[in-house]
């Protein structure tokens, strides 16, 4: 890492894995960020025994600095509705057929009085890939009258869907910036790191995280903290960048996923799995390709040009994405996010 860089922000090693501590290899040297532009010179190094890619070095203060995470960061925009009606027709059908999805999938009380949307939605629902793709949306969550807390809510978007969907839901936004966008809306969000905040034992329905936990260095300690404030029953999800994905395999230190310095930690499908039974969930673990076009299309400049905006042709990234997305029927492990959802076992008595 250069000299700039460590005066800025101060580093420190980072050798051994967050999950086992054996030393790990480094497989990728001379990381730049390319996205963002902090200053600094970085590895990534494996763990021989589990899936598990790190930063090396890490940010001594590790979280949230304005030098890491600047002002037009993605999370910096007023939240969207996303049950509202969209412009044009194509969107607008799109939409009613996925709210008759996860009507007849997940629970939801959002029926389309459009009979035709009824019936391509109930017929839609039977494919796995397209429930699966639909399910995204509300994290894989079937409706409930519960509690429900977004780790890394950012500017609540998230969270005021699932607040119109009957949810009582509450976030933690360690970005002020973020935060305030969230709390406009009337949400409840907390301001601070999920490791400063006090959650109270059983306490959650459910727990989710949509791309946080890569950004936080100690992935152990989450899961301990998370496990006591899940009800038994619960039920924890997180979504994050795949290290075992196909494009990291094609793009390596120009995957878009990588995002160092901001992705300290990515964890594979075993990793994640591992993690979940240590505390007392039961893990299903799958893979997707929701992002994996965007992924892919930010990858290709950043290969070809070193930046994420001069290559803008459509037609092979979306192509490499349905690829991808047939090739994930195979190799389960391959899609471009990892999904975590670990439920709570019940108590036995």
């Amino acid at each position: 890492m250069s000299l700039e860089g460590g005066r800025r922000m101060g580093w420190v090693p980072r050798l051994e894995c967050p999950i086992c501590a054996r030393v790990g290899e480094v497989r990728w040297e001379g990381v730049t960020d390319k996205v963002w532009h902090v200053p600094g010179e970085w590895c990534y190094r494996q763990c021989p025994s589990h899936d598990v890619l790190w930063l090396d070095p890490q940010p001594a203060n590790f979280f949230y600095s304005s030098t890491l995470y600047p002002v037009d960061y993605p999370t910096h925009d007023k939240p969207r509705d996303l049950l509202a009606p969209r412009q044009g027709w194509i969107a607008n059908s799109r939409l009613k057929v996925k709210c008759e999805i996860l009507r007849h999938s997940f629970g939801y009380p959002l029926e389309c009085r459009d009979t035709w949307a009824h019936l391509l939605g109930q017929m839609a629902a039977a494919l796995p890939i397209i429930r699966q793709w639909v399910g995204y949306t509300v994290r894989f969550l079937h409706a409930r009258n519960g509690r429900l807390l977004d780790v890394g809510c950012g500017n609540g978007t998230f969270l005021m869907l699932m607040a119109k969907l009957g949810w009582k839901v509450m976030g933690i936004e360690p970005d002020a910036i973020a935060a305030r966008y969230a709390q406009d809306q009337g949400l409840e969000v907390v301001v601070g790191r999920l490791e400063d905040t006090k959650l109270e034992p059983e306490s959650f329905d459910a727990i989710t995280l949509s791309h946080v936990i890569e950004h936080i260095p100690d992935p152990v300690h989450v899961f301990k903290v998370l496990s006591c404030a899940l009800k038994p029953g619960g039920v924890l999800v997180s979504i994050s960048p795949n290290p075992c994905g196909m494009l990291s395999r094609i793009f390596g230190i120009s995957w878009r996923a990588l995002d160092p310095p901001r992705h300290l930690v990515l964890l594979g499908p075993r990793a994640l799995a591992e993690l979940s039974c240590n505390f007392g969930l039961q893990p299903i673990v799958l893979t997707g390709n929701w992002n994996a076009e965007w992924v892919a299309r930010e990858s290709i400049s950043l290969r070809l040009y070193g930046d994420t905006f001069r290559y803008r042709r459509r037609w092979f990234p979306k192509l490499l994405a349905i690829v991808m997305a047939f090739l994930t029927l195979i190799q389960r492990t391959q899609g471009e996010e990892v999904v975590l959802i670990a439920r709570k076992e019940e108590d036995s008595s």
